[in-house]
């Protein structure tokens, strides 16, 4: 290395002066042998003796110069050797320094990437925390102000963070309307295969076998039974009491099972319980001191006597979000781009539709339809008589086209026209929704309520080609102050084109 010559040089002269004095000293001179041998009087008269004290003086020199030269050529060595270890040494005391300097180079250069990718993740973590704040407060705002899109993501939230066990129900499609503040909802419950079969599991150690022990079937059936009930109550307890802004007046939950019929061997969805509640009649109750099947019943809860069957039963309210002939569904095609709005009818055309949609109805199983004159009182608008001995009797309907939730006047008012003309069942039927008190006062009697969603299916079913657009009903209303204008026409969708019904 270019250290080492110049390294070298410098220790030698250093260690040469120092050391070459201090153990060998000087080189003799010969000067100083003769002067020596000079001494006394024989060299005056240059006698034998002095000659020879002469000749002796210069071979101790010859000796002495021989052993000097020796001595310094031991010292050079020694020295030399010295020097070498020094510089080796200090050799891999650079090198050392220079790989040391080297790695905390690259550990500077390591460290700088290394905070730059930090900053890039912080940067990162900050930007998605702050999408997810804001989206969290937009939710909020949503929900505080009662948005269909803000109630309804608060629930999925509230299912999806539920503390429970395991068969909670977790798969919720639910609807909101925003003017009525009602929840509708299909949750799915636990099926009866679900319970569990083993009861206990025993080693009996003189066979060296496990042994089972089962539960009974109407063990397994009441452990069902009751587990569905208390599923349910605990459910909507839960709903309500998360409720903080007050934006849920009511819920319908109608429990779905999916599981497999014995008598077909498939997969079968069949409604078995269907409730209808208010904040107040569940948060007043003590859920840990009731029996879930009797509060279930007082609550006035629709369900067979016993759920493990999966009897099926009719639905309080039905989801009809799903309905593609919506306006708000873009999937409904040019199809439906010119179909009559029926929450835009003029009130009479839309009594007159109803009375004519129940005739298809009903004419189909052999029942007698009587029309009524048209009014905008609270009277009937058709009676149907059904021959069915069963299921039949005298049918009462009355038909409201309202754009805003109908109140529970309407269906008192319907009660009161079923006992007076001693019907069996009457039918309410709207373009809008009906409200808690409604849903309330119409449970265990003889009354079936059936929404614009109900009411736009039923009509599908029979070839009509319609929509129902209520946020248009109530703009067209604002804008021309009256109740609507006439409803142009309504065209079957089978078969060719008819003539208009008036």
């Amino acid at each position: 290395m270019p250290l080492e010559p110049k390294y070298m040089e410098s220790r030698r002269e250093k260690l040469l002066e120092k050391r070459e004095f201090e153990k060998i000293g000087p080189a003799p001179r010969i000067d100083d042998y003769i002067e020596t041998a000079n001494r006394g009087l024989g060299a005056l008269f240059n006698t034998r003796k002095h000659r020879e004290r002469i000749d002796r003086a210069k071979v101790e020199f010859e000796e002495d110069i021989v052993k000097w030269k020796a001595a310094r050529q031991e010292l050079m060595v020694s020295i030399q050797a010295e020097v070498k270890q020094e510089i080796q040494a200090a050799q891999v005391h650079h090198e050392t320094a220079v790989t040391a300097a080297k790695k905390q180079r690259e550990e500077a250069a390591n460290s700088k990437a290394a905070h730059e990718s930090w900053e890039a993740r912080k940067t990162e973590f900050e930007r998605a925390e702050e999408e997810r704040y804001n989206a969290a407060m937009s939710l909020r705002e949503q929900y505080e102000e009662g948005s269909a899109a803000g109630v309804l993501r608060f629930i999925e939230l509230l299912v999806n963070q539920a503390t429970g066990p395991e068969f909670m129900p977790r798969q919720v499609d639910a609807e909101y309307n925003e003017d009525t503040r009602n929840v509708a909802m299909n949750a799915l419950l636990p099926a009866p295969s679900d319970v569990p079969e083993i009861r206990e599991v025993k080693y009996i150690h003189t066979r060296q076998e496990f042994k089972e022990t089962k539960h009974s079937d109407k063990t397994r059936r009441d452990t069902y039974n009751r587990a569905i009930y208390q599923l349910v109550l605990k459910f909507m307890n839960d709903l309500y009491a998360s409720d903080y802004a007050n934006q849920i007046r009511g819920i319908t939950i109608n429990g779905i099972v999916s599981d497999i019929n014995p008598a077909t061997g498939k997969v079968e969805d069949n409604c078995i319980l269907s409730l209808t509640t208010t904040p107040d009649q569940v948060l007043e109750l003590e859920l840990t001191n009731v029996d879930p099947k009797a509060c279930f019943r007082a609550l006035k809860g629709v369900a067979s006597s016993n759920l493990s069957s999966l009897a099926p039963v009719v639905p309080i309210v039905r989801l009809t979000k799903d309905d593609k002939r919506f306006i708000d569904g873009e999937a409904i095609g040019e199809r439906l781009d010119d179909a009559p709005n029926i929450a835009t009818m003029d009130w009479e055309d839309f009594e007159h539709l109803v009375r004519e949609l129940f005739e298809h109805e009903f004419s189909a199983n052999g029942s007698e339809v009587k029309i009524t004159r048209a009014s905008r009182d609270a009277g009937v608008d058709a009676i149907v008589f059904d021959p069915d001995p069963i299921r039949g009797g005298k049918i009462v309907i009355q038909a409201k086209r309202y754009t805003h939730t109908v109140d529970v006047s309407a269906v008192r008012d319907l009660y009161g026209t079923v006992v007076n003309e001693g019907a069996n069942t009457g039918i309410l039927v709207t373009t809008s929704e009906y409200g808690p008190d409604a849903y309330k006062f119409a449970k265990d009697k003889p009354l079936k309520l059936l929404t614009g969603g109900n009411l736009l299916a039923l009509l599908g079913k029979h070839g009509y080609t319609v929509r129902l657009d209520i946020k248009e009903a109530k703009s067209l209303l604002k804008e021309d102050g009256s109740k609507a204008g006439r409803f142009p026409s309504i065209q079957k969708r089978t078969g060719p084109k008819q003539s208009n019904r008036q």
